[in-house]
């Protein structure tokens, strides 16, 4: 059963129209809003979408923009930082190695925690902003340091 209450009904709203369009149907939503969904822990109010996309560029900003409001923030080879309707949406469009299938809970498609915990030490290690460490903190309470640095090393065993 997934924790409702952690995030805003808009940005759910959001998440469930993105996970719609059927270029987007092999991504992954991750991070603390993920996290949040699954045990509850705290309020979330982004989106992050990791997978490969179906579409190029031209096309993924042609679809957001048809869903609402859209602003480009930020773009690299790999990754898209929009505001759609002012939520901040981060799609990484990169073949990354899942540890865990993707856990499917209400037509939503969500990273498992372990993946979670490998790409929270990712976070930290790259910028180690305060809501990472209460992820982090959350995860070890189900999973020790040791296994969380295990889930790392299997999910970055390539350097990616």
């Amino acid at each position: 059963m997934l924790h409702y209450k952690t995030i805003n009904s808009p940005t759910l709203g959001l998440l469930r129209q993105l996970l719609e369009i059927p270029e987007f149907q092999n991504l992954r939503l991750v991070g603390g809003t993920s996290l949040a969904l699954q045990i509850g822990h705290r309020k979330s109010i982004d989106l992050d979408l990791f997978g490969q996309l179906k579409t190029d560029e031209f096309e993924i900003s042609k679809i957001l923009s048809s869903i609402g409001d859209s602003i480009l923030l930020h773009k690299t080879p790999n990754i898209f930082i929009y505001t759609i309707n002012e939520i901040k949406v981060d799609i990484v469009n990169y073949p990354y190695h899942w540890i865990e299938d993707v856990l499917k809970d209400d037509n939503l498609n969500l990273a498992g925690k372990k993946d979670i915990s490998a790409m929270k030490l990712a976070a930290i290690t790259g910028r180690g902003s305060k809501k990472d460490f209460i992820d982090l903190y959350f995860l070890l309470q189900e999973f020790s340091l040791e296994r969380i640095l295990s889930f790392y090393q299997e999910k970055y065993y390539d350097g990616s």
